[in-house]
Formats: structure tokens, C-alpha cells, sequence
């Protein structure tokens, strides 16, 4: 599923795309919080990144490091991290075609990637149910 049609989700309803539109094509393969991410250990290629705020590096050095790891786009949440997003940035992503997302949600982001896998796993079903007519 693309990032695209991730955002017709239900539980993405108050998602907005704040950069890389053009990157909005990308397949996500899944949903994943920025601290349980080592680029340099692993990083599954179209992983939909939720940045919590909570790395110690800047942005801009991870974006820079995971980049290489073809990722879907990146998921900020709250408004205390969209506040901290320059120009610079926002000017990256549109150079490099990776959506950059953002969601107010301030709750729990396993909550979010629950409601994710809830909508893949039907998504991929109703795949594999026509397949089969």
C-alpha cells in the first residue's frame, strides 16, 4: 500500500502532509518509532517512520543517515516537533521526495501502529480475496 492510500486510513484522518508530495507513491511496508530505529543496524525499506522527538541527534542527521534505507516518509507527532522543523528541512524533503506527515496525536504512537497493522492486514486480505475470484 502507498503512502497515498495509507492516508485514506480512518485512523490517519487528521494526517497532514506538510512536504514531498511527490514521494506520496512510495509503498509503506510498515510502522515503526524512530528510538527502535539504528540505521547503521537495520531499517526495513518502506518503513512509514514515526518521529517522536525523542533522538538525541538532530533531525536532519537521522533524515541524512536513513535516507540510504529508502524509507516511506517520516510521521511527526505533536506539535512541540513540528515546531522544530525549519524551512531547511521542509525544503529537504521536497528535494528528496519523502513525505514529511504530521499528526497532533499526542497519544501513544503502538496505538498508532496497531490501528496500521489492523488496516494492512484487511487491506491485504481483500487483496488476496479478489485475486482468488
Amino acid at each position: 500500500m502507498t503512502v497515498e492510500a495509507l492516508l485514506k486510513a480512518p485512523f490517519m484522518r487528521n494526517v497532514e502532509v506538510l512536504a514531498g508530495e511527490a514521494g506520496l507513491a512510495r509503498d509503506v511496508s510498515n510502522m515503526v518509532p524512530d528510538m527502535e530505529l539504528d540505521p547503521d543496524q537495520w531499517i526495513m525499506s518502506g518503513a512509514l517512520v514515526l518521529c517522536t522527538g525523542e533522538r538525541e541527534e538532530s533531525l536532519r542527521t537521522f533524515l541524512d543517515r536513513i535516507l540510504q534505507t529508502v524509507p516511506a516518509g517520516i510521521l511527526v507527532l505533536g506539535e512541540k516537533n513540528k515546531s522544530r522543523i525549519r524551512d531547511a528541512e521542509l525544503a529537504w524533503f521536497e528535494e528528496n521526495k519523502l513525505p514529511l506527515l504530521y499528526s497532533d496525536r499526542s497519544g501513544s504512537q503502538y496505538a498508532l501502529m496497531r490501528s496500521y497493522v489492523t488496516f494492512a492486514s484487511g487491506a491485504q486480505s481483500r487483496i488476496n480475496l479478489r485475486a482468488e475470484m
